[in-house]
């Protein structure tokens, strides 16, 4: 089984071959006007100035990280010095994928507006071009620096398996090292370039954020494409780097002694490997139709990711009985491919909805509120997979559960990048200045990609998540008791009932404004003399609708804040209550105090600042109130 060490070769290899075609099948479009080269050169100018300083920021971290690891190695050990090289390693390939997405987006995006120019539909042959390209070179890169340094150390230096298993965690080190630091600078250099661009208040003449005569609008691109694969991508390597080898090291670890170490090893080796290979093959598949970038290019994309799910599972099957003699760890990865599959079509269907309702919030309180409820659905079904895959086969079954999440990656990376590419593209358009605004070509499909941008988001911070979750229990042993016990599951729902009552309580609020406001404008319509004032309002009925539909909204956070803490009571015991409450108090500590001071700053008028300071904050503290008595009063009986 040690001979098999190098298969993930097999999917590395084509992943990061086939985007060599697809490289030079862009450089058969035309290149565009001249203004729109003019654009794409300036763009590509202060990239590289962008670089200089973020190359200068990883050289500090690689030198601060390299020295304090190779400072407390143990030099008495011959491969004590391994584990400062692992961790530059890890930090050099997540800064390759970065620098990959920040040189690479600008070229994709002009290629894209380019096309634009001529037609809409053009469009979208060198976006998902361009898409594959980033994903696929991305994870390609991830499996094939795993792979290698595997074959090194076991065959080249003769390192044991138990040696292996303690020095992949360092590759995860200096990948995670990595992207904290592109998360950093890059996550700053977006929204600060976005804001420095708008127009000044005080301007006498303000000029667009896009407009070309404005100095601050180059930045601004750069912002948007830096948003695109540059995080997603350095995100999501570090995620899917970490978790697969964390996977190994667990692997051998727990099936050392019934002499399925090395087996164990393989299966997410070869899962992660079979995952990235049926994704390529199903990236082949897609058709654009006839063009349309909206709800036909969303469902061709979804077609591409269930063939790959659906390939993945069904290649992996009897790979998992071979190599560990039982279907339980294939049913581990169904769960993991299941669970990535339901959070990227959930969070994208939540996005579209709220996109559609309402286009442009003008207000705080409605992206308050839709964020908070949002990211309920991938906390709650990231919890319960990682809960269920470890009841199945403890840690080694989370990880799997994971690897199985992952697998398609590809597609879903490919997919995501498409929005910076788009973006990017469109301000490309704006930038060159020409009469006609074609920039206007790229709007259907900014529009679609976005939300392909969201669901990619939300995968990547589920991703960093889950590796965070199976580090801390590969750390800590202990940790993984709470999986077993009642606190764990009261604990989790008092943290996350804060969010949904104040994302309820927000909504609830707007949704009876919009109430009042309907009745105000029926009465001004058709009360005759009331705009001239000759005739009175019917104040009483704006009084009376206002409260029927404040009363309305009340009831969901109602019901849910005495439900679920007495349900938690009946069904898990007081001790999950008295878990609940503490969660219940984070939230409060978190969310609920910042939320009152926020409305406190706010306007004293403005709705979304009495929403906030009346409302959502002190409702939290209030309820941690009740419970709190209530549960001393339940303990006097």
């Amino acid at each position: 089984m040690e001979n098999l060490l190098w298969i993930g070769v097999l999917g590395a290899v084509p992943a990061l071959v086939c985007t060599l075609p697809r490289c030079y099948t862009l450089q058969k479009f035309p290149r565009g006007s001249e203004e729109l080269q003019e654009a794409a050169g300036n763009l590509s100018r202060g990239t590289r100035s962008y670089l200089k300083w973020h190359c200068a920021a990883l050289l500090l971290l690689l030198g601060a990280g390299f020295g304090i690891l190779f400072l407390l190695q143990d030099l008495e050990q011959p491969s004590g010095v391994l584990f400062p090289l692992a961790f530059l390693s890890g930090s050099l390939c997540v800064f390759l994928t970065g620098l990959l997405g920040i040189l690479l987006t600008p070229w994709l995006a002009a290629h894209t507006a380019a096309a634009l120019e001529e037609s809409p539909r053009k469009g979208l042959s060198p976006l998902l071009t361009g898409g594959a390209i980033l994903g696929f070179a991305t994870l390609g890169l991830a499996l094939l620096e795993l792979t290698v340094w595997l074959c090194l150390l076991y065959f080249g230096l003769g390192l044991e398996p138990g040696d292996l298993a303690r020095l992949l965690p360092f590759f995860g080190l200096g990948g995670a090292a990595a992207a904290l630091l592109t998360r950093l600078t890059a996550g700053l250099f977006s929204p600060a370039a976005a804001l420095g661009s708008l127009p000044a208040p005080t301007a006498e003449e303000p000029l667009p954020s896009d407009d070309p005569r404005n100095p601050a609008a180059l930045a601004r691109a750069l912002g948007l494409s830096l948003e695109g694969h540059p995080l997603l991508g350095t995100g999501l390597y570090s995620s899917w780097f970490c978790i697969l080898t964390l996977s190994l090291s667990l692997g051998y670890s727990i099936y050392e002694s019934a002499g399925l170490g090395l087996r164990a090893m393989l299966l997410p080796l070869f899962s992660a490997a079979v995952g990235l290979l049926c994704s390529l093959i199903a990236s082949y598949r897609l058709r654009m139709g006839d063009g349309t970038a909206g709800k036909g290019l969303l469902h061709s994309l979804w077609l591409v990711i269930g063939l790959s799910i659906l390939l993945t599972a069904a290649v992996t099957a009897p790979a998992a009985y071979l190599l560990m003699g039982s279907f339980l760890p294939w049913a581990e990865l169904l769960l993991g491919l299941a669970a990535g599959c339901i959070l990227i079509w959930g969070t994208q269907a939540f996005a579209d909805k709220a996109i559609q309702r309402d286009p442009q919030p003008p207000s705080l309180s409605p992206l308050l509120s839709d964020g908070l409820l949002s990211a309920l659905l991938p906390l709650l079904l990231l919890l319960l997979v990682l809960f269920f895959s470890y009841r199945l086969d403890g840690l080694y079954g989370l990880s799997l559960t994971l690897v199985g999440m992952l697998a398609p990656g590809g597609c879903f990376l490919s997919a995501a990048s498409c929005g910076g590419i788009a973006q990017t593209a469109h301000t490309l358009l704006r930038l060159s200045g020409q009469e006609e605004d074609l920039s206007t070509r790229a709007l259907p499909l900014t529009a679609t990609t976005e939300l392909l941008s969201a669901a990619g988001r939300s995968y990547v911070l589920c991703a960093a998540l889950s590796a965070s979750l199976l580090a801390l229990l590969s750390l800590f042993p202990p940790l993984s008791d709470l999986f077993q016990s009642a606190p764990l599951a009261g604990l989790l729902l008092g943290a996350l009932l804060g969010p949904a009552l104040a994302g309820l309580l927000l909504r609830g609020g707007r949704t009876a404004s919009k109430a009042l406001s309907t009745e105000r404008e029926r009465q001004l319509r058709e009360i005759r003399g009331l705009r001239s004032g000759k005739v009175s309002p019917d104040s009483h009925s704006c009084v009376s609708q206002c409260a029927y539909h404040t009363l309305t909204a009340a009831a969901p956070p109602l019901l849910l804040a005495l439900t679920v803490p007495s349900l938690t009571w009946l069904l898990l015991g007081v001790h999950a209550l008295t878990a609940l409450v503490a969660g219940l108090f984070l939230s409060c500590l978190t969310l609920g105090f910042p939320l009152a001071y926020l409305g406190e700053l706010w306007a004293p008028s403005s709705p979304e600042g009495l929403s906030c300071r009346t409302s959502a904050g002190p409702t939290l503290v209030t309820l941690l109130r009740f419970w709190a008595v209530a549960m001393l009063a339940l303990s006097i009986l």
